[in-house]
């Protein structure tokens, strides 16, 4: 042991998630060689989050491989770009049928944003998945041919259900396992939505919530869940803002069951502390297109 090369547990290389008080419980934010699980019930906002910790890792220089079974391309990059634009960016406009309003990205801004994330932001091909050898190969091919370092696999079940997995919960332990290695090996963050086994109802998450097999969350570095207020938090005031994110397990830092509050803009899809606003974050972007 005393031959070992010295650490430095303050300059890790971590990945600042770009919320303050998140970044303090994980200790400086999502550290290479580690995965994090992420989970909450559908609609709660983890796909969306997780787009905003992308954006962030990509304003501080890494390359981010992304693979989204639930959202097409079209969708996915639209998201993410109402989110770096920012509310003050976008245009309104009604639908045509007359169901509501949609925002848009003021045109003569696209280029700025997209040359912004150029070489920076690549999308695995979900058509192309056929077994997790090729994911795996995929993953790998953007760490050593465009220095991918930050990687998102979304999520987890239907990963494993487009593999035609026969064993659902074997495969996804499997999985976690390659993932894992993956991370340790690069280095690179890895975060990996998982859906959680069963509708909690108004009970916050547990970890035994999560995911088919108590091994994935054991295997994790960190575990996080993102639930929006139920109708009796709301009555009770007993919600501080749109959401509230949850750290279940933090390794690193020995921290667990730590709630963080956040505000929600709609138009934006942009998270944010729960006294700041939305318009508070500026990209990289920005200073490129004046």
């Amino acid at each position: 042991m005393a031959d070992l090369p010295d650490w430095d547990p303050v300059n890790t290389g971590a990945v600042s998630s770009g919320l303050e008080e998140l970044d303090r419980v994980l200790g400086g934010g999502f550290r290479p060689g580690e995965l994090t699980i992420w989970s909450g019930v559908n609609s709660s906002g983890k796909s969306t989050l997780l787009g905003q910790m992308l954006l962030e890792a990509i304003d501080q220089g890494q390359g981010v491989c992304a693979y989204s079974g639930e959202l097409p391309d079209r969708v996915f990059r639209y998201w993410l770009e109402l989110q770096v634009a920012g509310p003050e960016n976008l245009e309104a406009e009604d639908n045509t049928d007359g169901t509501g309003t949609i925002y848009r990205l003021r045109p003569e801004l696209i280029p700025a944003i997209r040359d912004w994330y150029r070489d920076k932001l690549f999308l695995y091909d979900a058509a192309e998945m056929e077994n997790r050898a090729g994911m795996l190969a995929a993953f790998a091919a953007a760490s050593r041919e465009y220095g991918c370092r930050v990687f998102l696999l979304d999520n987890l079940t239907m990963t494993v259900s487009r593999m035609n997995a026969r064993d659902q919960y074997r495969a996804q332990r499997e999985l976690i396992l390659e993932m894992v290695a993956f991370a340790r090996e690069t280095p690179a963050h890895v975060h990996v939505v998982v859906h959680p086994r069963k509708i909690t109802g108004a009970a916050q998450m547990t970890k035994n919530d999560i995911g088919g097999s108590g091994d994935i969350t054991n295997l994790a570095d960190n575990v996080l869940v993102l639930a929006r207020p139920t109708a009796r938090e709301i009555r009770n005031q007993a919600f501080q803002g749109d959401a509230r994110l949850t750290v279940l397990k933090n390794r690193f830092g020995g921290r667990q069951d730590v709630d963080i509050y956040l505000g929600f803009d709609t138009n934006s899809r942009r998270f944010h502390p729960v006294g700041g606003r939305p318009e508070d974050r500026r990209y990289g972007w920005e200073s490129k297109s004046r």
